[in-house]
């Protein structure tokens, strides 16, 4: 199995999380979310599964406000369609952390 990959059923559930409450979260957090740090073994391993794009959805871990926002990378084969077959090797990609705290202070972009 490829490195920093999560199951179907856990994708699902964050993406159910993010679904019902990721305005919420983003409305509670007191240090707003900038962005994602994703790691280039992710990005790396998602273009080489035989796509032509990456697709990128948001998840949180836990319902509610108490989660932690995650990234989650699949790639996009030419019909524009999810590639997710575990079996198949075609993965779901995440090991992000968001920003702040994983940012970079000298950044033109902060």
């Amino acid at each position: 199995m490829a490195e920093n990959t999560i199951p179907l059923e856990q994708a699902q559930q964050w993406r159910s999380n993010w679904k019902a409450s990721g305005i919420e979260w983003m409305q509670a957090q007191t240090n707003e979310l900038q962005g994602f740090l994703v790691p280039g073994s992710d990005l790396s391993q998602v273009t080489g599964e035989n796509g032509v794009d990456c697709r990128i959805y948001l998840g949180l871990t836990e319902p509610g406000t108490g989660g932690v926002a995650k990234v989650m990378l699949v790639a996009v084969g030419s019909d524009g369609k999810d590639l997710i077959d575990a079996e198949n090797g075609y993965y779901i990609y995440d090991n992000s952390s968001s920003i702040p705290p994983n940012g970079d202070s000298s950044s033109p972009l902060n």
